[in-house]
């Protein structure tokens, strides 16, 4: 009978183990879920007619990130222009 009961126990114990691990999946999920949404909002200083998705806006980002040089941030702002 011994061996019967320890038999329940350890089918138990891997429940246990699996529902924690299920209960860890949702929680990194939604902490994913949840920094993904952060991070796609519009910043806050953002003004009410400046548009993330504007392209001169997003041009002169970058110039003033250091991502492009002067040249071709002029290069470029004359095509958009157009």
């Amino acid at each position: 009978m011994g061996g019967g009961m320890m038999a329940h126990m350890g089918s138990m114990g891997l429940w246990a183990l699996l529902w924690t691990a299920a209960v860890v999946a949702v929680l990194a999920v939604l902490a994913i879920g949840s920094v993904w949404l952060i991070r796609r909002e519009p910043h806050a200083g953002s003004g009410p007619g400046e548009s993330r998705t504007d392209p001169v806006q997003i041009l002169k980002g970058r110039y003033a990130a250091g991502e492009i040089d002067e040249g071709e941030f002029e290069r470029r702002l004359a095509v958009l222009s157009r």
